[in-house]
This record gives structure tokens, sequence and C-alpha cells, in this order.
């Protein structure tokens, strides 16, 4: 079972433990910590996994790497573990690029970018039972399309990478979500 640490409105922490999925809404005025980690290739591409079709909450739906952290992990540790978990990408904390946090009603969300140095098919991705079944590596030009499509990605997804898009776009460059061009040399 998955304990989270709880903390107040202001981040502070409460000495409290609350078990994930067990007298659910937390206690009220009570937050804890979660993560979302963006992961980008050398070609600017984001990864996104498809959610198992037995999650409770969008089944078959598209995302980014996210989770809750466990008690006593920090941030940082808690989005390393979830991409190692969700992805099988293991990367070490200087890897990690702190976009910003955000309070959610439930939630202190706490998002990273990490770039990769290579192309997404140099990379090995593996799924953890129960979470993720697919992947996919998508320009940002389409993800942004794809943004607008709420049967096939998370509203809350698309909330929090509006929140650090602007973040993104000083760390890899607003060319970054150009269109791409197809095989003509066009754009689509």
């Amino acid at each position: 079972m998955e304990i989270w640490d709880l903390m107040d409105k202001d981040r502070n922490p409460l000495g409290v433990t609350h078990p994930r999925g067990q007298q659910y809404p937390l206690p009220p005025h009570t937050y804890h910590l979660a993560v979302s980690v963006f992961v980008v290739d050398k070609s600017n591409r984001i990864l996104l996994t498809l959610r198992d079709p037995r999650k409770r909450m969008y089944p078959n739906y598209w995302e980014y790497t996210g989770g809750s952290a466990v008690a006593g992990e920090d941030s940082v540790t808690a989005a390393m573990r979830e991409l190692l978990e969700e992805t099988g990408i293991a990367v070490e904390r200087q890897d990690m690029i702190f976009l910003g946090a955000l309070r959610e009603p439930t939630a202190f969300m706490d998002c990273y970018l990490v770039r990769l140095p290579c192309d997404g098919e140099e990379v090995a991705i593996t799924f953890q039972d129960g979470e993720t079944v697919d992947a996919r590596w998508m320009s940002l030009y389409d993800f942004d399309q794809l943004l607008h499509r709420p049967e096939q990605i998370p509203q809350s997804c698309a909330m929090r990478y509006g929140f650090v898009r602007a973040k993104m776009g000083e760390i890899l460059g607003e060319d970054a979500w150009l269109a791409p061009l197809d095989t003509q040399g066009e754009t689509p």
C-alpha cells in the first residue's frame, strides 16, 4: 500500500501520513506531493505513454509520466522513480530540470523536464504492469494539437502542461514547437 506524507496549504509537513485510496478524500486542507515529468528527446519530441485499459481513471488515455511521492520521498526522487517505473528510463538527479510547482485541489504538483541526448527510437521503453501499455514520441507541435482532444488526453495533463509551457520554451527554444516538415518539405 502506498503511503503519502501530508502537508498544509503552505507546503509545510504535518507529520501525518495518509494511505492512498483509503479514507478518501484527504482530510480537509491537506495535500500530498505529486510529480509530472516531461521527457523530450534530442529532436524535441515528447514521450507519451498510454494508460493501461484497466485503470479506473482515464483508461486508454495518453499522458506524460507522473505520480505521487511516497512517504519520506523528496520531489526529485519521486520523479526519477516514477519515470523508471512507468517507462524504464533511468536518469540522474542532475538530469531533472525543475519547471515549477502548482497547488492542485489535493496535491502539490512539481513539474520536471528531462532532455535526452538521443532520439527516442534509441531508448528502450518498458512498461509498468497496470500503469502503462504503450508509448510514442510526438513532436511538441502535434502534442499541442492533441491537448485539444479531451477524449485522448486527461484535461489535468493539459492544464499542467499549460502551466510549464513558457518555461519549457525558455529551455528548449520556441522553434521546438514549429510544425514538423513532411517528406515533401511542406508543413502539414
